[in-house]
C-alpha cells in the first residue's frame, strides 16, 4: 500500500470514495458470497488496510445503495436515443444486463460504480452513517464489511475504538441519482 511506503500521503488526499462492501441495509449483504461484495472479497486485506488508514475523509458506497439504484431497460433505452454517449451507455450495458438476468435480476442493471461517482458530485442525494469499519480477512465471512456506528456507545476496545471513523452510505435518493445520470 502506498501509504505504508509514504504514510503522509493520507493527508495529501482530500477524500477517498470506495464502491464496495455492504452493511445489511435493504437486505444487501453480498453479491459473490452470502456476506461479501465482489470488490472487497477480491482483496479483503487491502480493504481492511484502506478503511483503517487515517485519511482526511473516507466514504464507502456499498451494495446497500447501489442495489437501490436500478437503471431499468426502459431508462437505458431512453438514453440510447439521446446522443452518442447515450448510445454508448446502451451498448456497454447489454453484457451487464444479460449477466443480471442470469443472476435473477430482471429489467435493468444496478448502478454500482456510478453511485460512487454520483456521491462525489451530489452527496446531498445520500445519507451516511459514521463509525469505524472492519473487514473480515479470512474464514467463512471473508470480505464481509462491518461498521460500529459512532452512536453505539458500547466500548469495543482494541477491535474498533482505535480505528478511524469512516462514512458508510445507508440511504439514497435513487430517482435523484438516475436524474443526475440522465
Amino acid at each position: 500500500m502506498r501509504w505504508r511506503i509514504n504514510p503522509d500521503i493520507v493527508h495529501q488526499v482530500r477524500e477517498v470514495v470506495v464502491m464496495g462492501g455492504a452493511f445489511g441495509y435493504h437486505g444487501a449483504l453480498g453479491n459473490v458470497m452470502p456476506a461479501a461484495e465482489a470488490n472487497i472479497f477480491a482483496d479483503p486485506h487491502a480493504a481492511e488496510a484502506v478503511f483503517n488508514a487515517n485519511w482526511n475523509k473516507l466514504t464507502i458506497v456499498g451494495l446497500d445503495i447501489t442495489q437501490q439504484t436500478v437503471m431499468s431497460t426502459v431508462f437505458l433505452d431512453a438514453l440510447r436515443n439521446v446522443n452518442d454517449a447515450g448510445r454508448f451507455v446502451w451498448d456497454v450495458s447489454r453484457f451487464y444486463e444479460k449477466f443480471h438476468v442470469e443472476e435473477g435480476v430482471t429489467g435493468g442493471i444496478y448502478a454500482h460504480d456510478y453511485s460512487a461517482a454520483a456521491f462525489v458530485v451530489a452527496r446531498e442525494l445520500f445519507t451516511t452513517r459514521t463509525g469505524p469499519v472492519r473487514v473480515m480477512t479470512d474464514g467463512i465471512a471473508m470480505g464481509m464489511t462491518i461498521q460500529k456506528p459512532q452512536s453505539m456507545r458500547v466500548p469495543a476496545m482494541l477491535y474498533w475504538d482505535d480505528r478511524p471513523a469512516v462514512d458508510a452510505c445507508v440511504g439514497v435518493d435513487a430517482n435523484g441519482v438516475l436524474e443526475l445520470f440522465a
